[in-house]
């Protein structure tokens, strides 16, 4: 799970499986970040932490399995009140735990969806399950958990550069981790209504 939610360990939620809401970032951006990612690790000689799945976190929570099905009809009917929109990024920042990420400047989709979607965790807490995390303030990462001296190095650098890029958001996805290995799977995409052209 992300930002701080950690993994139930009572035996209460030992089937209880991961989930998370996320934007996919795909083309050209995709392809930079993924650049700048292998940029760091030639560089400093150290992995930044990622796979080769580039996203925002939306929400992350986790449910019985049973709840899949429901879960997923009432996250496509909010998600689909969504308007294709863009997100704009501008220059990098630093997380305190010692990762690189780049600034999404507008918060605007993430704190409304948060409020939408507080129906799902009110019925998740009912039925046994942990509070959702809900991602008011996105970035997209870069890098995390690197050594000290790397990120000593690499935040002063990336910070007198520039950045500056905009993505189209079309879909939602969520993505499932369960299991020993717990490997990341794509359930469903949820697409967002078409924007209203300008008169």
């Amino acid at each position: 799970m992300k930002m701080g939610q950690k993994k139930p360990g009572t035996a209460g939620f030992a089937k209880l499986i991961s989930y998370e809401l996320v934007v996919c970032i795909n083309g050209d951006l995709h392809n930079e970040v993924k650049m700048l990612r292998e940029e760091l690790e030639k560089k400093y000689m150290v992995g930044s932490g990622n796979n080769d799945r580039i996203c925002i976190s939306i929400a992350s929570f986790y449910a019985k399995e049973m709840m899949e099905d429901l879960l997923i009809r009432w996250m496509h009917r909010i998600c689909s009140a969504e308007k294709v929109c863009e997100l704009h990024f501008n220059n990098y920042g630093a997380y305190p735990q010692k990762g690189l990420f780049l600034r999404v400047q507008d918060f605007g989709l993430f704190g409304r969806l948060a409020q939408q979607l507080k129906i799902i965790d009110d019925y998740l807490q009912s039925n046994d399950c942990p509070a959702t995390v809900f991602i008011t303030k996105p970035q997209l990462c870069i890098a995390s958990e690197l050594p000290d001296d790397v990120y000593e190095k690499a935040v002063p650098e990336y910070s007198s550069r520039s950045f500056a890029a905009t993505y189209t958001v079309k879909e939602f996805s969520l993505v499932k981790s369960h299991g020993v290995e717990c490997e990341c799977k794509t359930i469903t995409n949820f697409h967002l209504s078409p924007a209203r052209e300008r008169a």
